[in-house]
This record gives C-alpha cells, sequence and structure tokens, in this order.
C-alpha cells in the first residue's frame, strides 16, 4: 500500500478520506430534513403567535393581581395614588391584549376578559375614592382627638383626668354602638363639672349622626368624626372584597384561557414530531454507514501505524535509570516517529552520563567537608584564648566604674535629701537613685509592722521586675528563728549580707543582698535593701558607701516626719469641713430633708436643679406641693411609714417641674432622731428615673420587634455575630447558641466574589445602609435567594458600633419569576425557546 513518508501528509490522506464519508451523510440529512423544516414552519407560524400573546396575557393577570395588592396595602395617600396609577396602566395593557389576541382568534371567551377588565378598572377607582376619605376622616380624628385633650389639660379640674381616658378609650372603639355608650359617658361627666371651655360642652351634648333630623354638629367634635371614620371603613371593606374577587375571577378566566391555547398548540406540535421521527430513522440510517467506515480508517490506520508506535516510545520515556538494558528503540521508519526515536535514544545515552557525573561530583564533595571542619576545629582553639585575656582587662576595668558609681549615688542622694519635701518622692528618688546610678539590680524601702506575726513590705522601690517584689514581703514571729538578713537587720540594728533566691517566672536567679538598717534617734526606723546580679559585689569600700547613704536617708525621713505631722495636724480640721460641704452641695443625687409635717427644711442644689426651682422658692413648703396625681396622701403614707420603719426605699413619685414638665423620681430615705429618741426628721436621696422607664419600654418593644417574621441578626462592629432572632434560626437552620460568637461570613454561599462584598460595606460604612438580592447557605449546606438589608449602628462620635441585617427568604418569589419566565419565552411541551424569546434575543 502506498503512503507518504511525512506523517502529517499520512494523517491529511485519513482526514480526508473521513470528511469525504461525513458530508456525503450530512447531504443526503439536509436534503431529508429541508422538506420538514418547511412544513414545521408553515404549520407552527400562526399557532405559536396565539400562543405567545395568550402568555403575555397571563404574565399581565398576575402583575395586575400583584398591583391591587399593592395598592390596597398602600398606607399613605401618595404611595395609595401612586399604587393606583400603576394598576390602571396594567389594565389598560390588559385592553390591549386581549383586543389583539381577540383579532387573531374567533373566541367568545376573549370579549368576556375585555369586559371583566372594565368592571375591575372601574371597582378599583371606587376602592382608591374611599381609601382617601378614610385616611381624611382618620386624620380628621387625630387631631380632633388632640384639640380636645389639649383643652382638657388647660382646665385644672380633678374630673378631667376621667375625660381624657375616655377620649383614649374612644380612639380603640370599632363598633357604633360603643361610641354612643362612650359619648354619653363623655356628656355626663361634663355635666358635672365648672370651667370647662365652651366649645367641649356643646361639642359633647346631643350627639346625632350627620343628616339625622338636619342636626348639625361641630366639625371638631371627637364623636361624631369617630361615626363618620367606621362608616367609610364599613364601605371600604365592602368594595375591597368586590375588588378582590374580581381580580382572582380575571387570574382564573386568563389562565384558563391560556391553558386552551396551549392544548391546541401541543397538538399541532405532536403531529410535527410523529413527522419529524420518521425522517430521523432514515438519517441514523445514513451516519450509522458513515460512521463504521470512518471506525474501519480509524483502526487499521491509526491505531496499528502511528499508536502503537507512539507507546513503544513513551515505554523507553518512563524506563528508569536501573531498568534500562540497552539505549536502542524497537521502532523503524522515515516519519515523525523513527526520528523521535532516533532523539530518545540519544536522551538515554546523555542520561547515564550525567549519572557518572553526579557520582563523582559527590565524592569530592565528602573530601571538602573533612578539610573544612579540621579548619573550623583550629579557630575554635584561637577564639578561646582570645576571650580569656579580654574577661581579665573588663574585670579590672569593671572594679574602678563600680567605685565611681558609688560616690556618684551617695553625691546624687544627697542633693536629693536637700531639695525633696516628702517622704514618698524622697525614698522613691533615692531608690531610683541607687538602681540608675549605683548600677544595682533591685533597691527598696521597707517599714515594719510589729506584732504577734511582725511584717515589713516595700514602701518604694526601683528595678526588678513584678515578680521581684514577692521575696520582698516578709513575716515572722519573734520565736520562729527566721535568719533573713532583712529580720537581722531590724533585730540588731546592724547591716547584714545574704542571698536572695527567684521566686517567680522571669525573676532572675541567685542576686546578693546587702540590708542595711535606717536609724534615727536610736531606733530603727526600717530597712534598705540592695540586689546585685553579680556574685562579688558589696566589697568594703562599696560597704562603707552604702552605710553612709542609709544613715543620711534616715536623718532625711525623721525630719520629714516631723514637718509632715505638723502640717497634717493643722490642716484636719479646715479639710474635713471643706469636704463635707463640698460633697453635700457638688453631690450629683437629689438631697431633701423633710420634718415630721412634711416640709421641707434642706434641699441641695441638684434638688432644685432637678425641678428647676431656687433654694429660697421650696423651703418651708409642704413636699406634696411639688408633687401631681393627689400627693398629699402619698406623702402622709411615706411619713407614717418614716416613723414606724425608721426607713423607706423604692418608693415612686410623680412631680412638677417649674415649666410643667413631669417626672418620675425613685425616693431612698432614712430618719433622724434627736438625742430623746424622737423623730427629728427625714434624710431623703431623690433619683430621676424618668428616662429609666421610658428606655425600660423601648426595649420591651423593640424585643417584640426583634421577634419578627423576618430573620434579623445584630453584629459587633468587627462581624461577630451578637443576637439572632427565631425566623433567622427558622431561615438558616442555625440556633442562636450556634450562631452567636461567629462571624457573619458563615452564610457566604460562595456565588459572590470579593468585590460584590466590597461594594456592599463601602456602601453600608458611606450611606448606612445596603439592601439587595444575595444567595446565602444554610447549616445543612443548601443555597438559597434572600432579600437582605444592612444597617449600621453609629455612636454619638460617629463610629460604627454594630451592624442590623434583616433577611427574608425569597426562594417562593424567584421560582414564581422562572415559572413565569418559562410561560413567557418557552413552549411547555417541548421546552424549546419559542418565538419571543428569540426576537428578544
Amino acid at each position: 500500500m502506498f503512503l507518504p513518508r511525512s506523517l502529517r501528509h499520512q494523517f491529511l490522506l485519513a482526514l480526508s478520506l473521513l470528511a469525504l464519508l461525513v458530508l456525503a451523510g450530512g447531504g443526503v440529512a439536509i436534503y431529508a430534513l429541508h422538506f420538514s423544516a418547511a412544513a414545521t414552519r408553515q404549520l407552527a407560524g400562526e399557532r405559536l403567535l396565539r400562543l405567545q400573546q395568550a402568555q403575555d396575557l397571563v404574565q399581565n393577570a398576575l402583575l395586575i393581581e400583584r398591583g391591587s395588592q399593592r395598592m390596597l396595602a398602600a398606607t399613605a395617600p401618595g404611595e395609595m395614588r401612586g399604587k393606583h396609577g400603576e394598576l390602571l396602566g396594567r389594565l389598560e395593557i390588559h385592553d390591549q391584549l386581549v383586543a389583539a389576541l381577540g383579532a387573531a382568534a374567533d373566541d367568545v371567551s376573549v370579549l368576556d376578559l375585555h369586559g371583566s377588565g372594565q368592571q375591575l378598572r372601574n371597582t378599583a377607582n371606587v376602592v382608591a375614592q374611599l381609601m382617601e376619605t378614610v385616611q381624611r376622616a382618620d386624620q380628621a380624628f387625630a387631631r380632633a382627638i388632640a384639640l380636645r385633650s389639649a383643652q382638657l389639660q388647660e382646665v385644672g379640674s380633678p374630673g378631667v383626668g376621667a375625660l381624657a381616658v375616655l377620649l383614649l378609650r374612644l380612639e380603640r372603639v370599632d363598633q357604633r354602638d360603643e361610641v354612643l355608650a362612650l359619648q354619653a359617658q363623655f356628656v355626663k361627666r361634663a355635666a358635672g363639672m365648672n370651667g370647662l371651655p365652651a366649645g367641649i360642652a356643646q361639642g359633647s351634648q346631643g350627639l346625632v349622626p350627620a343628616g339625622v333630623n338636619g342636626a348639625t354638629v361641630p366639625a371638631d367634635d371627637p364623636f361624631f368624626l369617630r361615626l363618620d371614620l367606621l362608616g367609610h371603613r364599613h364601605a371600604l371593606d365592602q368594595f375591597r372584597d368586590e375588588h378582590q374577587r374580581q381580580v382572582i375571577a380575571t387570574v382564573e378566566s386568563v389562565h384558563n384561557l391560556s391553558d386552551a391555547f396551549t392544548r391546541a398548540h401541543q397538538n399541532a406540535t405532536q403531529e410535527l414530531v410523529e413527522r419529524s421521527k420518521r425522517d430521523q430513522v432514515v438519517v441514523v440510517i445514513l451516519i450509522s454507514g458513515s460512521l463504521i467506515l470512518a471506525w474501519l480508517v480509524a483502526r487499521f490506520f491509526l491505531g496499528r501505524h502511528v499508536l502503537a508506535r507512539l507507546q513503544q516510545v513513551s515505554h523507553f520515556l518512563r524506563l528508569g535509570e536501573d531498568q534500562v538494558n540497552s539505549t536502542r528503540v524497537p521502532v523503524q521508519g522515515e516519519d515523525e516517529i523513527g526520528e523521535m526515536a532516533r532523539a530518545v535514544e540519544h536522551f538515554l545515552e546523555a542520561r547515564q552520563q550525567l549519572a557518572e557525573a553526579n557520582e563523582q561530583l559527590a565524592q569530592a564533595k565528602t573530601g571538602l567537608e573533612a578539610q573544612v571542619a579540621e579548619r573550623t576545629e583550629a579557630l575554635r582553639y584561637a577564639n578561646e584564648h582570645l576571650l580569656s585575656e579580654l574577661s581579665e582587662r573588663q574585670r579590672a576595668q569593671a572594679e574602678l566604674a563600680r567605685a565611681n558609681r558609688s560616690l556618684r549615688m551617695l553625691s546624687d542622694s544627697n542633693q536629693t535629701l536637700i531639695h525633696v519635701t516628702d517622704e514618698a518622692g524622697l525614698l522613691d528618688r533615692v531608690c531610683r537613685i541607687v538602681v540608675e546610678v549605683g548600677g544595682y539590680y533591685l533597691a527598696w524601702v521597707g517599714f515594719a509592722s510589729r506584732g504577734e506575726v511582725s511584717e515589713v513590705s516595700p514602701a518604694a522601690h526601683a528595678g526588678g521586675i513584678p515578680a521581684d517584689l514577692q521575696a520582698c514581703r516578709i513575716s515572722w514571729r519573734a520565736d520562729d528563728g527566721n535568719r533573713h538578713p532583712v529580720v537581722n537587720v531590724l533585730s540588731t540594728g546592724r547591716p547584714c549580707l545574704g542571698r536572695q533566691a527567684a521566686v517567680g517566672e522571669g525573676s532572675a536567679s541567685q542576686r546578693t543582698l546587702y540590708a542595711l538598717p535606717l536609724t534615727a534617734g536610736g531606733h530603727t526606723l526600717g530597712v534598705l535593701c540592695i540586689e546585685s546580679l553579680a556574685a562579688d559585689a558589696f566589697n568594703d569600700q562599696e560597704s562603707a558607701i552604702l552605710e553612709e547613704l542609709a544613715g543620711d536617708l534616715a536623718f532625711g525621713i525623721a525630719t520629714l516626719h516631723a514637718r509632715a505631722e505638723h502640717d497634717r495636724a493643722e490642716a484636719a480640721l479646715v479639710r474635713s469641713e471643706r469636704n463635707l460641704r463640698s460633697i453635700y452641695e457638688n453631690s450629683p443625687l437629689a438631697y431633701q430633708a423633710l420634718d415630721g409635717a412634711g416640709n421641707l427644711v434642706e434641699v441641695n442644689a441638684a434638688w432644685c436643679a432637678m425641678l428647676g426651682l431656687e433654694r429660697e422658692e421650696v423651703i418651708g413648703r409642704n413636699f406634696a406641693d411639688f408633687l401631681v396625681e393627689d400627693g398629699a396622701g402619698m406623702l402622709s403614707e411615706v411619713v407614717r411609714r418614716f416613723q414606724q420603719q425608721g426607713e423607706i426605699h423604692g418608693c415612686e413619685f410623680a412631680m412638677a417641674r417649674q415649666d410643667g414638665s413631669r417626672l418620675q423620681v425613685e425616693l431612698d430615705g432614712k430618719a433622724g432622731y434627736d438625742e430623746g429618741g424622737a423623730f427629728q426628721r427625714a434624710h431623703c436621696i431623690l433619683h430621676d428615673i424618668t428616662e429609666q422607664n421610658r428606655a425600660e419600654q423601648e426595649l420591651r418593644l423593640a424585643a417584640t420587634a426583634f421577634e419578627s417574621q423576618e430573620g434579623m441578626l445584630i453584629t459587633d462592629g468587627e462581624g461577630t455575630i451578637l443576637r439572632v432572632n427565631k425566623a433567622f434560626s427558622e431561615i438558616t437552620g442555625y440556633p442562636a447558641e450556634e450562631a452567636v460568637g461567629r462571624k457573619a461570613s458563615l452564610l457566604k454561599s460562595g456565588r459572590h466574589d470579593e468585590k460584590f462584598f466590597r461594594n456592599l460595606w463601602q456602601t453600608v460604612n458611606s450611606e448606612g445602609a445596603w439592601h439587595g438580592e444575595i444567595w446565602n447557605r444554610r447549616k445543612d449546606g443548601g443555597c438559597f435567594p434572600a432579600w437582605l438589608t444592612v444597617t449600621a449602628v453609629t455612636a454619638e462620635a460617629g463610629q460604627i458600633t454594630h451592624y442590623v441585617g434583616t433577611l427574608t427568604d425569597i426562594t417562593q418569589r424567584k421560582e414564581a419569576e422562572e415559572e413565569i419566565r418559562e410561560l413567557a419565552f418557552y413552549d411547555q411541551l417541548t421546552h424549546l425557546p419559542n418565538r419571543r424569546l428569540l426576537m428578544d434575543r
């Protein structure tokens, strides 16, 4: 058989043969399918257009239903009018789609849809007008209640509170009979009161609904406005129900029409499918024959001539150095595979040569390492001799430096004795001089407390670490035989040298301790302890200098003691009186003193500031004058409890400020008695708990709002979860005990990149909030779409302290949108793209 020498030309020859076979089969298939495609376009064109129009009508009907719900849920007038306009726009589109579908299909049900759309538009207009009327009536009623409440507050009569309570109950009444009953009670109570404004008396008598017997009622009468509001609400409920019924009927009619067009389209499509199957059988037979011929070519040419030879070359490349017995590759030929075999032979020969060179290099490396080790040992011996000489020289220099430091230390200490005026500063400064100038590790001064168990602890110290001070606290008994250097100094009054062991982590090991007595007037006042890390510290010259320093320090302490004792005695009385007066006048707590009749005999500045009064306006008046809600009765009970129990705690009062505002106070007090044991006055502290009560109420409201139907979580400024609600656990599957303490990123689904989250947090930090759709991951690993809102919580200074997130699972909404998209763009039977999708693209 003749073949070209080049493997590329051989492959092109085989590929050309295969292409000829495939083109022959494809031509036959195209010829068979041409007529089938023409028939399909001719049959499906008209029905596909009708189905598309029906699907558009279904989608618009769903949007009408959603727009109706939004209009009915609107609370503000502007929002309601906007939603009403959107609904009318959708109804206009509905009429256009029905008209287009009626022109294309001769069907009576299409004309019925047009009539139902007109009825729905009329009902929507009526509902919108009634909603505006109810909102205006509700606002007028709220203004009337506020006006009457303000008028009643201006009246000082005791019965005004009961009328205000009836007005508050009127806001919660939803039945006409209940409104009339409350009006009767209001008129009855107002009839027995004096001082009511004329408008209240006239507007509260003879209430009849507007239009009955020609009666006229003031426009600001809350009872009439409440009846008018209830009447409008009743009419709105009736038309709202009728409107929702019409919306549901319209959606069902549209769905039924769409189903009818869908079934017609499915029947036509089924006929086309059966015809296509017959054509497919013919095409499969032709293609199968072409594939069999192609397989025969590939089997005998590519398999034996190309792949088998390449496998032999690959086998030799995978062999290791110890597996190759010969560098000869058994592949013949003058084509590219034969040339590859010759290249592999050259590679195997080069690999053997490289292995021999590596072995020689390893032998040379071993000899070089032995020479380096010998040279290193010689250098180590020379270095040790040099270090010995340097040590001797440094020791001599250290002795000279130690003497100079000791003399400078004594000089600086004497200067300190001259200038320092307090004992603590003197002790601290001398200790620092000993450590910083003298170069010692630790210096401290201690004074002993004598008793059955004597004890000494540092009064001042410098140097060391906190763990070293543990060893400076020493206690002993007179008969326990304690021979610590500090104990010897305090017992004998003579210096003592000893050793100090480490007592804590990080503390230096064994140290030399020199304890010196501080003696003045024949008495040992305390001890000066100096510690050094050097084992040979405190030679004779150093000891003499340190003993002189200790004597000077003892003299300075005794002098400061005498001066301080005189100053303390002179200032004690003045300071005591000034402190007591300052505490009383500047106390942040409000203080008052009451006599046996409840009269104020003393108040401080905080009490006056709390009520906005001056002290001259308060002293001598009865405490009940400043209370509201029957304050005299409550005060008499408090005074009685004071006289019986001697004290009272947690008693709450409502008080009135100078500007008329109210505050809630909590009173704690204790009775004072004279020398004979008789009650003299009550000393009381008042706490303003107005903001506390308001905060507690807001916390209860916040806790109720937190447990809403939406998932909520609160994080700190770093994104760590602090709290989640029950809805969050139900949506994500994470209970509160597993979510709290973890990062909010545990919900990441992996479907968003870092740029998405960077933009999200940038928006939150710059604008204060972000909202949008996001994919999250549940605890079981499943992902779900959610509507997420993130809000930043800032402190008074403006920095972000917390983040609050709310999320709603919108899986069902997404599925509904996807279903609408499928109905709009894909055929329900074949799931193929319809004409509208192709036109959009």
